[in-house]
């Protein structure tokens, strides 16, 4: 999918349109069959130590007993720098894999995951829309005394001469694209708009069990946004909030990512806070 590429149309239609998920099937990259070799950089990206995200899920979580699950990771960056990887190389885990930046995307292809891949961003709205997203950064982040870029994202007022309109899609339309399976995994990362895109799932009618959440963006760029908003929105969905361990961010003086997990889940998996965090 070209990113520049709109489809007006696709605007006009709710996020089930059977028209919609027939023209989102087309823009999926599907895994090659049967499997290939991953081509990397550097293979330690392939160990779970690699990806403290994923590592917690499976400890905290699923015990290391969970084989064939399924995710949904945004952005996927270059796949290979991804909490995903080591879920797939290693549990048989499948998924989408969902990466806007064209660099990356690119680097996608080339890397042989075992996943869908499509070229397009999340939705902040119930159905698709054009956006204005800013290919170089959604700007310079301050916390205390530092300050930095952020990757590419949502264009803010500070936006760069990279900015293109490009049409992003609901969450639900992509889960509906792969069947609305049970989402083992949900990762979320996508420079400080999480909390819009959270707001436009329709809880009732996905099965999302885990969700792990960059949080420490948030206010930053979305400014009706923070991170303990996003805990009590995702608390009020029925999940409940952990803490991934060595995930502190000395840019932000803050956790950069959140856990959350269901509540059925965490009573049925008898999930437990791992790490010695200060009370």
């Amino acid at each position: 999918m070209n990113v520049t590429c709109c489809r007006p149309l696709l605007n006009c239609l709710a996020p089930d349109h059977p028209f919609l998920i027939s023209s989102l099937k087309m823009y999926l990259e599907p895994p090659e069959v049967p499997p290939q070799v991953y081509y990397l950089a550097n293979t330690s990206s392939l160990n779970l130590e690699s990806e403290q995200q994923a590592l917690d899920v499976m400890e905290m979580v699923y015990k290391d007993n969970m084989t064939n699950g399924f995710f949904l990771e945004a952005g996927a960056q270059n796949c290979e720098w991804s909490v995903t990887l080591p879920l797939e190389a290693n549990f048989g885990w499948k998924g989408l894999l969902v990466e806007i930046v064209p660099d990356f995307y690119n680097q996608c292809l080339s890397v042989g995951r075992r996943s869908h891949i499509i070229n397009t961003c999340l939705g902040a709205q119930k159905s698709p829309h054009f956006i204005d997203f800013d290919f170089e950064s959604v700007g310079v982040i301050k916390a205390g005394n530092t300050s930095g870029k952020a990757m590419a994202g949502f264009a803010t007022k500070d936006h760069s001469n990279m900015v293109i309109t490009v049409q992003c899609f609901p969450v639900y339309s992509l889960l509906l694209t792969m069947g609305n399976p049970k989402v083992n995994l949900f990762v979320l990362d996508i420079e400080g708009y999480e909390l819009a895109i959270l707001r436009t799932i329709p809880w009732d009618k996905v099965d999302i069990e885990v969700i792990s959440v960059e949080t420490d963006l948030a206010g930053k760029v979305q400014k009706d946004s923070s991170p303990e908003l996003i805990t009590k929105f995702l608390e009020d969905q029925g999940y409940t909030k952990f803490r991934h361990r060595n995930d502190y961010h000395a840019g932000t003086g803050l956790d950069q990512n959140s856990l959350f997990v269901r509540n059925d889940v965490v009573k049925a998996r008898n999930v437990k806070q791992l790490g010695n965090f200060p009370l």
